[in-house]
């Protein structure tokens, strides 16, 4: 178990800079091109793929007998994914992209909540 909590915690170290990373390539790349770039969307898919793999790991986890805060399940998984299918929803929707850098950016400051309260306990 304490492997599975190494490779949790390395993990969604990576995803908080992941998720950083494409906001600001996304915010740039939408104020010079008025378009979002290709190396973007690579990192958004790399996070939501992480994510997937970050909430299995936490699954097994608690199912191990892990038990963090509420606060950690609300900050890790149901907020960052709520915020990234409205996301999506909405680009549909307008047919443009323009909030996903700014919601990759709550993305990366939601994961860096989850990460305190897994790491530190509130």
């Amino acid at each position: 178990m304490v492997f599975l909590v190494s490779v949790h915690r390395t993990l969604g170290t990576i995803l908080v800079f992941l998720f950083f990373l494409a906001s600001v390539v996304g915010g740039v790349s939408a104020v010079l091109r008025r378009v979002i770039a290709g190396p973007f969307w690579v990192l958004l898919g790399l996070g939501q793929v992480g994510l997937l793999a970050q909430a299995a790991i936490g699954i097994v986890l608690l199912i191990l007998g892990a038990r963090p805060v509420p606060l950690h399940f609300f900050y890790g998984g149901v907020f960052p994914v709520a915020v990234l299918v409205w996301t999506h929803l909405d680009a549909r929707r307008r047919g443009h992209a323009t909030f996903f850098p700014l919601a990759t950016l709550v993305v990366a400051a939601l994961l860096a909540r989850a990460w305190q309260t897994g790491a530190f306990g509130h």
